[in-house]
């Protein structure tokens, strides 16, 4: 039976969790997922563990379905080519800090000149503007801003991050459920042929 998304091409340039995340649900329902990531290093979960045969099953969970490429874009030649991929694709999905994609060279302003029809989702800690929006968005910051590492620790004892509990799983993964939708509505619902958008993602660290 054809999915929901199969007709649709998404340019993943997202790393860790957030943004593979929202991709890897996009390719469950069916989307031709393509993730690019730098050449020699790649995402930093391919080092996370736990391991099978010295691969990451971190990454194997959250980039399954999807196919895989190598692309420098701080190169001439990476943006020319990431740029050729950008004129037959649907979507494009990034996690960087809001600005880093303008300083490549390859954020929407470009790419919709390129392609205006595409649907770029960014997923950032903060937003993509606003007072904090250049402060990264990691995990421990998440349960600081939030307040949860307020009510952690034993005794005396300082407040600690939380490693395995329920309540930090489901902040982490809250954010990553919303934007896969938020990314694939704007596409669903426009009339052909339309112009695309740009869909931001704030991951409510504020408390």
């Amino acid at each position: 039976m054809e999915k929901a998304l199969s007709n649709i091409t998404v340019l993943d340039l997202t790393r860790v969790l957030a943004g593979p995340y929202c991709t890897m649900m996009l390719a469950d329902y069916g989307a031709n997922v393509i993730k690019i990531e730098m050449p020699g290093k790649g995402d930093d979960t391919r080092a996370m563990g736990p391991k099978k045969n010295d691969y990451s099953m971190y990454y194997a969970y959250v980039n399954r379905g999807k196919k895989g490429i190598t692309l420098n874009l701080k190169s001439e030649e990476g943006k020319k080519l990431f740029l050729e991929m950008v004129k037959k694709a649907d979507v494009v999905v990034e996690n960087y800090r809001p600005g880093v994609m303008d300083k490549l060279g390859v954020g929407y302003d470009v790419l919709k000149e390129v392609n205006d029809q595409i649907i770029y989702a960014a997923v950032s800690g903060f937003g993509c503007y606003g007072p904090k929006h250049q402060r990264p968005g990691y995990d421990i910051i998440a349960q600081a801003t939030s307040g949860l590492m307020s009510i952690t620790g034993r005794g005396r004892r300082p407040a600690a991050a939380c490693r395995q509990c329920h309540g930090r799983r489901a902040r982490r993964h809250e954010p990553h459920h919303r934007h896969p939708h938020g990314a694939q509505r704007p596409h669903r619902h426009r009339p052909r042929p339309a112009r695309g958008r740009r869909a931001r993602r704030l991951r409510r660290l504020q408390p």
